[in-house]
């Protein structure tokens, strides 16, 4: 069986990653709470409404601060011991380089709790790292490690950030890979 067109191919094809009616959801621009287009924008940013985090010295703490444009998106806020994972691919920030997403989720329920979308150099993009995690109950962090990778997991170790992901290999698994 084929697709209709070139867009649904790939909603329909082997096992999405994704779920094939957000997807058309996000395609079609609207969402039965938001409604469509402009109202959906609008309807979104009232009830997740753009902000950034910045470190608060008299309480010795993140805070949320709000940002008409702010690159950071609160699903949820954080609860008491409850656990979070949070992912970033860095890039090189500047003007001419891709975006640097972040996206965090609950262990528990698997929601996405937070989103953040921006450029910043690998070294800063750890440092806002590091507060989002800090404000996430420690949240463990993962990130892409190749390229700017690099220098993003140098910084945030630097700074001293208590739970980091790091893959871990066996001679098993690296004898496997020379094998095959």
């Amino acid at each position: 069986e084929y697709a209709e067109d070139d867009r649904s191919c790939f909603l329909t094809s082997g096992r999405p990653v994704f779920e094939p009616a957000a997807l058309q959801i996000i395609r079609d621009g609207q969402d039965a709470r938001f409604g469509a287009g402009e109202a959906f924008r609008t309807h979104f940013d009232q009830h997740f409404p753009p902000c950034e985090i910045e470190w608060d010295a008299h309480a010795q703490e993140p805070k949320i601060v709000p940002a008409t444009r702010g690159r950071l998106r609160l699903y949820q806020q954080p609860i008491v011991r409850r656990t979070y994972s949070a992912g970033w691919d860095p890039s090189a920030g500047d003007r001419g380089s891709d975006f640097s997403p972040g996206a965090g989720i609950d262990n528990l329920t698997l929601d996405l709790v937070w989103t953040w979308i921006g450029k910043l150099p690998p070294e800063e993009l750890a440092r806002l790292a590091r507060l989002i995690g800090l404000y996430f109950n420690e949240s463990k962090v993962a990130w892409e490690a190749n390229n700017h990778g690099v220098a993003f997991g140098i910084t945030i170790e630097d700074l001293g950030y208590p739970n980091l992901y790091f893959r871990t290999t066996t001679k098993e698994s690296v004898a496997k890979q020379i094998t095959e």
